[in-house]
């Protein structure tokens, strides 16, 4: 009986080896080997349970995994594997009261405490997330999660500067980790202070790390140099869904012109909704691909023969760089999901406009820029948009100033200049919507500080995050003039706030991120509300505050002028696209070499 005991131990080990190697495969049939002769081994049932929970099967994965619980229900580690698949499969709540019951059971398990953390990060309880980060770090440096999950926490609270610090000084432990690297890139676009060049070293450090024996390296395609063919590009993405990528996505894929250009998706979305179906209906072709790594998904594009792959991503979550790094198709370029260069050699173009990335300035991009002759995206209109409403402050006598940007990007330098806004014009009120308000302690610590720049509560408001679309948008009835983020403007929010009818006041910065809001301006032709400092910001504002009437005007103009412009004319936008695509096919039939 011990004999059987020992190799059933060894098995189990051996299946455990397998999956923390990433030999998933094994280790599910090394599991299903133990099973077989234990039923209930809780152990093996946990392997499996992790294998098939990866894998997105779900359901089997809850059954074992409770088939372990039930077997072992003192043993922590695996109350943390229930937990993460009940996070899988959306029970929020009772993944944390699974991830609480582990914690109770071993307090210093790390991965009890991590999951319990990141789990309370969603429900947006950011104050205990941040407390359990903060211990797990402390108990154990080198869990990596605690640093990085703990800088993501303090990006939800509006604390940009404190997320930048976490991850440097992560980064003195970690110095290779391209994790660590890509949260940094994108975290570092959001707090006051940095500058440029800065940014650029950061995203130019990641891309050393991940294309080390990539960069010189002769890759041959077999891709037909024909310069006049149809072109095949392929959009990669991990937004294929509601989200404000596909927002401009839609009306690029819509106008394609197939006798230019055969559009081919690769949805890395593991979540799918009625904009997946619409950005499917448009595509010539539509790959799946959200559940396959780096490997597969390079042959999947390599066996389609990509002659341009679009990557919409950037430094954002669920991002294939590592894979690009590779170049996996003969023109590779990134576009419209991120503000910044990605730090790759091996992506060549990095599509912008004059505005955000005028030719006379430092264009710090590892990418070479390729402007677009107007603005650099093209906006589809929500289709459950309900008519603009008139200004408020026809009915109510007073200004009210808003934003509907992520809390993340509200830095202090913002904080700062709103205030002077308020102050410059008396009576005024402030608006502030956003996903993360939903927690009582950050609309406090943002009040907070407002305070400390004179801004009392009966001029603030801060709301949490508003479901349905059409009642987000309903919402800016509310807004007067939209106030628009620095130093990482808005983009879709700033598309719609326009959308319905309200103007938004933007500053000039020293990068594309800071830029887009002027972009966007020029292109609908209020050059006038671009602010190149902080005093003309506020001059800006006092001065359309004290025009009712050209506010009421805008609100009934604002979607003809928009429909006038390029920024929602996806044909015209298209079509310079399609040249442009056409122009690098061209450069790289040239020499396929």
């Amino acid at each position: 009986m011990a004999n059987k005991s020992d190799r059933v131990l060894e098995q189990t080990r051996a299946a455990a080896d397998h999956f923390q190697a990433g030999r998933y495969d094994q280790a599910l049939a090394a599991a299903r080997r133990i099973l077989q002769k234990v039923p209930n081994q809780p152990q093996a049932c946990q392997i499996a349970a992790m294998v098939l929970g990866r894998q997105k099967q779900l359901d089997q994965a809850l059954y074992l995994i409770e088939r372990a619980v039930a077997n072992a229900p003192d043993d922590g580690a695996i109350h943390t594997s229930h937990a993460v698949i009940l996070l899988g499969l959306g029970r929020l709540d009772d993944a944390i009261a699974s991830f609480r019951k582990a914690v109770q059971l071993q307090p210093e398990l790390p991965s009890a405490l991590v999951g319990l953390a990141t789990a309370l990060q969603q429900a947006r309880k950011y104050d205990e997330a941040i407390q359990l980060f903060e211990r797990v770090r402390d108990l154990d440096p080198d869990v990596r999660e605690a640093h990085f999950n703990l800088a993501n926490a303090q990006l939800d609270l509006a604390r940009a500067d404190e997320a930048v610090e976490t991850l440097r000084n992560a980064a003195k432990r970690f110095p290779e980790d391209p994790i660590l690297w890509t949260m940094l890139c994108n975290a570092i676009n959001y707090p006051s202070g940095v500058s440029a060049s800065e940014i650029f070293g950061v995203h130019n450090r990641y891309g050393a790390i991940i294309e080390k024996g990539w960069r010189s390296k002769q890759i041959d395609f077999p891709n037909s140099p024909q310069p006049d063919r149809p072109i095949r590009v392929g959009y990669l993405s991990p937004d294929m869904r509601r989200h404000s990528v596909a927002y401009f996505l839609h009306s690029i894929l819509k106008a394609h012109n197939p006798e230019q250009v055969l559009s081919i998706c690769y949805s890395l979305s593991r979540h799918t909704d009625d904009m997946t179906d619409a950005l499917r209906q448009c595509a010539s072709e539509w790959r799946d691909c959200s559940l396959l790594n780096d490997a597969e998904l390079e042959q999947r594009i390599k066996k389609d023969r990509v002659d341009i792959l679009v990557e919409l991503c950037g430094h954002f979550a669920n991002h294939r760089l590592v894979m690009l790094a590779h170049r996996v198709a003969p023109i590779q370029v990134t576009y419209l999901g991120y503000p910044q260069t990605t730090g790759l050699r091996n992506i060549q173009y990095r599509l912008v406009d004059a505005f955000t990335d005028p030719p006379d300035e430092p264009a710090n991009a590892s990418e070479e820029l390729w402007r677009l002759p107007e603005c650099f995206i093209c906006y589809t209109p929500p289709d459950d948009a309900p008519e603009p409403a008139p200004p408020p402050c026809v009915e109510n006598g007073s200004i009210t100033f808003g934003s509907f940007n992520e809390a993340k990007k509200i830095s202090h330098e913002i904080v700062e200049l709103w205030a002077r806004v308020l102050d410059a014009v008396p009576g005024s009120r402030l608006l502030l919507k956003a996903a993360s308000f939903e927690d009582p302690s950050v609309r406090n610590q943002l009040a907070q500080r407002f305070a400390a720049h004179g801004v009392k509560d009966d001029r603030l408001e801060i709301v949490g995050r508003i479901p349905k679309r059409a009642d987000h948008l309903a919402f800016y009835s509310r807004v007067d003039i939209a106030l628009d983020t620095f130093p990482y403007h808005g983009t879709t929010t700033t598309c719609e706030a326009m959308w319905m009818g309200v103007p938004t006041i933007t500053l000039k910065g020293d990068r594309h991120a800071a830029r887009v809001g002027c972009s966007l301006l020029h292109t609908v032709g209020l050059d006038d509300l671009i602010a190149l400092d902080h005093d003309s910001y506020v001059n800006i504002a006092s001065k359309l505050a004290a025009e009712p009437a050209r506010l009421v005007e805008l609100r009934k103009t604002f979607r003809q002028r928009m429909r006038a412009s390029c920024l929602c004319d996806p044909d015209r936008f298209t079509r310079a696209l399609e040249q442009a695509y056409r122009a690098m096919w061209v450069r790289w039939c040239e020499n396929p070499r």
